[in-house]
């Protein structure tokens, strides 16, 4: 006796009207073909019960119609595995992104990490392309002129020196930048006009009474925290996130 195969299994799927004799009367594919039914029911089910956040939705919309005309050719029927792990591996992204459209969508959320640590990396290169350098009144000037506002500057000394700074641009606006060498190597700071805590850091602690926001982005390691509606972000690869913590308390408290 032959039994049914995981494309007949998928067509009955697909079409129960297709149901033959052998279908109906062997114990065996009678057996395969309900645990079919019920593994399907349950991924149709959590599937249905959330709701992707539209940009995903876009995202992935506009990603099947590049690849649509890229000429990828798609196998006009799944086996039964393929399909139940394809709809799996969907369902749970899409609940993943429903969870984090709370705060930030992953896209978001990357984008804005990969921008800011693109600012540092830029910054490397401050000597080469940047304003050049200046005391650190010098600087708060130029961003003032800039921007129309001074962002806090660090105190220098200690084997710290101011390299350079920038008018950059995050989520499409001029925010404020500038970078000075430090024991632990280059060290970006960002100001701009967002909340810290939308910025994508993860990582969250207390310090001093002010709440600091951190996480890892490639190489880079990032620190915020907000001051008088502006985010201050510090940026470095080789500084440590608690030692960049520790720095951003002592800029911020002593521009009060």
């Amino acid at each position: 006796m032959t039994h049914l195969s995981d494309d007949q299994i998928e067509t009955l799927l697909e079409d129960p009207q297709a149901v033959d004799e052998h279908s109906r009367t062997c114990s065996h594919c009678r057996r395969r073909l309900d645990d079919a039914c019920a593994v399907k029911a349950r991924l149709v089910s959590a599937f249905a019960s959330v709701q992707p956040d539209a940009m995903l939705v876009h995202l992935i919309t506009a990603s099947l119609r590049g690849a649509k005309s890229a000429g990828a050719v798609f196998p006009r029927r799944l086996s039964l595995f393929r399909w139940a792990s394809s709809l799996a591996a969907a369902a749970a992204l899409v609940a993943l992104a429903a969870g984090l459209t709370l705060y930030l969508t992953p896209q978001q959320a990357t984008a804005g990490l990969a921008e800011l640590a693109q600012i540092h990396q830029d910054n490397l290169l401050a000597e080469h392309h940047g304003d050049g350098p200046g005391s650190p009144a010098e600087v708060a000037d130029h961003l003032r002129k800039e921007l129309g506002f001074a962002p806090a500057m660090p105190k220098l000394g200690a084997g710290m020196e101011m390299r350079s700074c920038c008018v950059a641009h995050f989520r499409n606006r001029p925010v404020g930048s500038y970078v000075f060498r430090s024991g632990k190597g280059l060290v970006s700071i960002v100001v701009l006009k967002d909340e810290a805590r939308s910025l994508g850091l993860k990582d969250k602690s207390k310090l001093g009474g002010r709440t600091y926001y951190s996480g890892v982005f490639g190489r880079c390691h990032l620190a915020s925290a907000q001051d008088d509606g502006y985010a201050y972000v510090a940026i470095g690869c080789d500084a440590g996130i608690p030692w960049l913590t520790e720095l951003l308390q002592d800029l911020l408290d002593r521009s009060k």
